[in-house]
């Protein structure tokens, strides 16, 4: 019997384990709670990695229509330069050929002006022999 107790209880008695008692549906508990934390920790860093490499889709689709309404402005305001660069291309036209026309008009006036001269002349050079011929007269019939 001393034996047996010695073997129970002394050096070399079986190694014992004391837990305490944790009912499953607690460690179930807690481990699907750990579970969904580690989930939504990943999911968070999975936007949050999306978002600082700028694949995040609300961010683009903003930006998306952003420049949607950007191009629809500069559509607009591009249509209304257009009209008023025709506007101002035939005005521009028209002016131009006022000039050709305003050009044409001096040229033919220049070219008269010197036609008179010439004439001018021709009847200055006969005045200056009439009057060498008939000093008398002052220069009349």
């Amino acid at each position: 019997m001393f034996d047996l107790w010695r073997r129970r209880f002394g050096l070399m008695a079986p190694r014992v384990a004391v837990r305490p008692h944790i009912p499953w549906y607690w460690r179930a508990a807690s481990v699907i709670l750990i579970l969904a934390l580690s989930l939504a920790l990943a999911g968070w860093m999975y936007d949050l990695g999306r978002s600082l490499a700028g694949f995040d889709s609300w961010v683009n689709a903003q930006a998306a229509a952003a420049m949607r309404t950007r191009l629809e402005q500069q559509s607009l305001e591009l249509d209304r330069l257009r009209k008023e660069l025709g506007a101002y291309e035939g005005t521009l036209q028209m002016e131009r050929a006022a000039k050709t026309q305003l050009a044409t008009l001096v040229q033919e006036r220049e070219a008269e002006i010197a036609h008179l001269r010439e004439e001018l002349a021709v009847f200055e050079s006969l005045a200056k022999g009439r009057e060498k011929a008939f000093p008398s007269r002052g220069g009349r019939p």
